[in-house]
């Protein structure tokens, strides 16, 4: 990730968080007390760390003469400028700024007369250059002028600047935009050195925005950002403070969305399309007399535009002059177009292109062109009149209908444009729209077309449509009574793709898996050999394995080849081998998993040849969904194996699709149940990396991804995760919402045992050790009845974590003993490790979780060997694991555990003793601790008289104290995580802040 800057306040004030002008929900639903957003003051400085540095050597270079940064308007040159500046103030030179102006370029020394002795005739720069040479010989060193615009240099100012430069009396810091007019204060020779800045790229803008609103923001919101504003800093400003005014961004106390109802249909794509609106106007006319759905909004009006925005963009689009501007709104509404579409003449396309207004993109003979960036369109749209907007639309239409409309995505385009045209479409034009918008994933956009089909007109493949429209979006009755009523007549066929999206609709509901069964074997039944009964099989082997049923899952697909088949459609084949690899990870085969999951992942992303052609048509049907789903069962087989670098790179391939990343140009099309899944692995490897607050935003991210689409058996282990690395950094507020929340969800048999971790960390964070064994033991039974060895080693490493070694170490060691995966084997180790409480196999074992990746178990294990060796006497082996531990700590994002906490403790104290301290360190009292430990008060305040002596402290804030031990050991990790501050050192709320 990038360094930010922080030059200046640039977050909330002290004590405050974000939430002016809205309420926000917390993980359990509760709303938060609004705070100011950040909507004044500079920004932090992010993504520039190599500009900086470069600068930092030609300052100290004495035969540079300057640094100039260049790139297009917005960009953020003058804030780089600006940080050059402080920079050069810093390291003890003296500055001055050259103020440059359209007005002042025409009037001699129009940009420097207040820096020029008093004796300085405008018509002599001679007489200038002497007299400032004369003023600046005394100085210690060379005076650092700031210009920026310094094409706006007037011409005897650039002629002095210039003389100044050349001698060494000045070094110049200045911008200048790409592609516009030079000045002759710019030689680009040795000692003038350029930096040429472009749009911040995703995980610039990820890091900018998280600095600003004191959290991060979900993959949805940020994707919608990064494109809409390009990568523009000052774009990227006005549409999030816009946002923030409008109350259209909020915060749930963890991630940053965009409310429900401004998302637009993943797809759309102008006025029918990717990214832009249908305009206001839309008329239903001989549609169903229905609005307008709001999920037609588009993304670019769904971000409010400030009045500000609108004024540059539309002084940037005023360089088009009238003639081109009818081309321009056809651009805006339509989307991409050729240059046959537009009607135009080839030179003001090469003069629009040139001008940096319009782009254009080859593809075999084919060029296309669409508006260069996304913000031209909103403008365009916004100013376009009604009666030429709509003549605009059906001419487009027309055109597209007259060549036989056979491209991929014409039917969607067509029956958008005349919708929001004349407010009519053919039935016909509908449907295939719609079908083309659910193979696309854009569930929203299908529904918004089906709406406009007429009663009368409601088909059996309307309600196949229909009911699959309506279950991804999480409407599962509506969904259940579209598909029950297909019409008489309806072909074998058309009933078993309405089987078999009833039963994935009741198996979602989380209560129904019976049910759900059954209509799949309904519709098994008489199926033939081919793609679609594999499709059934691979269904029914998911609805098992979320049932906690995995290993009957993978005995249904033991029949399924190991390669996909040479001939026909490999679609049902790569459904149910991703089934069979996910079944296989879940019950400990994990080698078997990764080579099956290799396998569906090769064939999808195939070499050129015959299998290259399957892999082409199984893209056509799942165009996204194939490329992620074998990222889910390969992570979770590469983290059980040990290798949980291996396995975050993997996760993390698998949640690029949800914003920038190598899959970026699948936008949200993988489906929200896919997208979840991809973030609930993510969470759950980061977890087990021991990379806390990215699990705590991933296992957010995945949460509300489930609320958006009614995704229940997930729910109660995102929001245990989510509760636990809460409770892990410190958060307990938080974990508690979380944990709230939780109950209102059913058991998922899956997730047995795993679903009470948050529970048990909660817990730990209160000091309550006993009870979150107990809790952990309980659950881990759980997880071994549903055959989960994976889920049952991590609860028993747990256990062992939280003073219960001794009594989880011998399963430990049987898991390890059965199992395929080193992960298991390494936390066996250190359960054996901690209970004989030997420090030199606890630092072995901390160097071997250290090479696979467990950094936090790891720096625990570190940690407690340092702590035994410093009981022992040997302090030269303490300073080394404590070195080991603080290294290991820090890439653990603020963590903090019990054994981090008592590791310290340079006299043992057994297990009760350290119960009863971190209760009494928490502030509770002594009735209370006895309460809950089962004991007398006089044997808890007896237990503790031996731990103010065994630690050396006499009150319970020195204990406090003194088990805070060594967390100054994470000075390395982020300030705003540590602290629970704003970058700028002011306070804010945890619950956002914690999750950074």
């Amino acid at each position: 990730m990038s360094k930010v800057a922080y030059p200046r306040p640039a977050g909330p004030p002290a004590g405050r968080g974000p939430g002016r002008g809205t309420t926000s929900r917390k993980a359990g639903g509760a709303t938060r007390e609004p705070g100011p957003y950040p909507l004044t003051g500079r920004w932090p400085l992010v993504g520039r760390d190599a500009e900086m540095a470069r600068f930092a050597e030609v300052l100290a270079d004495r035969w540079s003469r300057g640094f100039v940064v260049c790139g297009p308007p917005g960009v953020g040159k003058s804030r780089l400028v600006e940080e050059c500046l402080a920079a050069a103030v810093a390291e003890g030179y003296e500055t001055v700024r050259a103020t440059t102006s359209e007005a002042a370029s025409t009037v001699p020394f129009g940009a420097v007369a207040h820096l020029l002795p008093p004796d300085v005739h405008p018509a002599n720069p001679v007489t200038g250059f002497v007299s400032v040479s004369r003023a600046l010989a005394g100085t210690r060193d060379r005076l650092v002028v700031l210009v920026d615009d310094l094409n706006l240099l007037d011409q005897a100012s650039v002629v002095l600047m210039r003389q100044l430069m050349d001698v060494g009396l000045i070094f110049v810091i200045g911008a200048i935009r790409s592609g516009g007019p030079a000045t002759e204060t710019i030689r680009w020779d040795d000692g003038v050195h350029r930096a040429d800045l472009a749009e911040l790229g995703g995980e610039a803008v990820e890091d900018l925005l998280r600095a600003v609103l004191g959290g991060p923001v979900g993959r949805r919101t940020l994707h919608e950002l990064s494109g809409l504003s390009g990568g523009n800093a000052l774009y990227l400003r006005e549409l999030v403070l816009g946002a923030l005014r409008s109350g259209a961004l909020a915060s749930d106390g963890t991630l940053w969305e965009l409310t429900a109802g401004q998302v637009a249909p993943a797809s759309w794509e102008h006025a029918g399309g990717r990214g832009q609106a249908t305009p206001a106007s839309w008329e239903h006319a001989g549609g169903t007399g229905q609005a307008m759905p709001a999920s037609w909004e588009h993304a670019g009006e769904a971000w409010p535009v400030t009045p500000r925005l609108s004024e540059l963009v539309g002084a940037r689009l005023a360089a088009a002059g009238d003639a081109a501007r009818p081309l321009l709104e056809a651009l805006a509404l339509c989307g991409t177009l050729g240059p046959l579409d537009l009607a135009a003449a080839p030179q003001t396309l090469i003069d629009l292109e040139q001008a940096g207004l319009i782009r254009a993109s080859g593809e075999g003979r084919r060029v296309s062109l669409t508006l260069a960036h996304p913000l031209y369109g909103t403008v365009l749209r916004a100013r376009t009149p009604l009666i030429r907007r709509r003549a605009t639309l059906l001419r487009q239409a027309e055109r597209i209908e007259a060549c036989g409309a056979r491209r991929a995505g014409d039917a969607r385009r067509v029956a958008a444009w005349r919708l929001a045209a004349t407010g009519t479409a053919g039935t016909d034009l509908l449907l295939r729209a719609a079908e083309e918008c659910c193979r696309a994933g854009d569930h929203a956009e299908a529904l918004a077309l089906l709406a406009e089909v007429p009663a009368a007109e409601h088909t059996n493949a309307f309600r196949l449509l229909y009911g699959e429209a309506l279950l991804e979006s999480g409407r599962r009755d509506e969904a259940e009574a579209a598909l029950a009523g297909l019409c008489g007549g309806a072909t074998e066929g058309e009933r078993r793709i309405a089987l078999r999206l009833r039963a994935r609709n009741l198996f979602r509901a989380g209560t129904r898996t019976e049910e759900a069964l059954g209509l799949n074997d309904e519709a098994l039944t008489g199926a033939p050999q081919g793609a679609g009964r594999d499709l059934l099989l691979a269904d029914r082997a998911s609805i098992l394995t979320m049932s906690g049923r995995p290993a009957e899952a993978v005995a249904l697909l033991d029949a399924l080849p190991p390669e996909a088949p040479r001939d026909g459609d490999v679609t049902g084949w790569l459904w149910a081998a991703t089934a069979k690899a996910t079944g296989l990870a879940l019950t400990g085969r994990t080698r078997e998993a990764w080579t099956l999951a290799e396998t569906v992942s090769a064939t999808e992303t195939a070499s050129p040849g015959e299998t290259a052609e399957r892999a082409r048509r199984t893209r056509a049907r799942h165009p996204a969904a194939a490329a992620v789903t074998p990222l889910i069962p390969l992570a979770l087989a590469a983290a059980e194996d040990g290798r949980l670098a291996e396995a975050r790179a993997i996760a993390a391939r698998g949640t690029a699709s949800l914003g920038a990343g190598p899959l970026a140009d699948l936008g949200e099309r993988i489906g929200t149940g896919t997208a979840m899944w991809a973030a609930v692995v993510r969470a759950r490897v980061e977890w087990l990396a021991g990379r806390v607050a990215g699990a705590r935003r991933w296992y957010a991210e995945a949460a509300a991804l489930a609320r958006t689409r009614g995704h229940v058996r997930p729910m109660r282990l995102v929001l245990s995760g989510l509760c636990a690395s809460a409770a892990v950094l410190g958060d307990t507020e938080a974990a508690q919402a979380a944990l709230d929340e939780l109950g209102a969800y059913p058991a998922t048999p899956l997730f047995a045992g795993e679903d009470l971790l948050g529970e048990a960390w909660l817990a730990a964070a209160r000091g309550r050790l006993a009870e979150a064994r107990g809790i952990l033991t309980g659950a881990a039974a759980a997880a071994r009845e549903a055959g989960r060895p994976d889920g049952e080693a991590l609860l028993l490493t747990d256990v062992a974590r939280l003073g219960g070694a001794r009594q989880v170490a011998g399963r430990l060691a049987e898991l390890a003993a059965a199992g395929e995966g080193g992960l298991t084997a390494a936390r066996a180790r250190l359960a054996a490790a901690l209970a004989a409480n030997d420090p030199e196999r606890l630092a072995e074992v901390a160097g071997t979780l250290g090479d696979i990746g467990a950094d936090l178990l790891a720096a625990e294990a570190a940690t407690t060997a340092a702590a035994a060796w410093r009981r022992d006497g040997s302090p030269r082996q303490a300073a080394a694991a404590a070195a080991r531990a603080a290294e290991l700590l820090a890439r653990c994002e603020g963590a903090g555990t019990p054994l981090l906490a008592t590791g310290h403790e340079t006299v043992p104290l057994t297990a009760r003793e350290r119960d009863i301290a971190l209760l009494a360190a928490g502030g509770t009292p002594s009735k209370d601790i006895a309460r809950t430990l089962v004991l007398s008060v006089r044997t808890v305040d007896n237990h503790l008289q031996k731990i103010y002596t065994k630690l050396g402290v006499t009150t319970r804030r020195d204990l406090a104290h003194a088990l805070e031990g060594r967390r100054a050991q994470r000075a390395s990790a982020p300030q705003e995580v540590r602290r629970g501050t704003c970058p700028d050192g002011g306070a804010v709320r945890r619950g956002a802040q914690r999750g950074n």
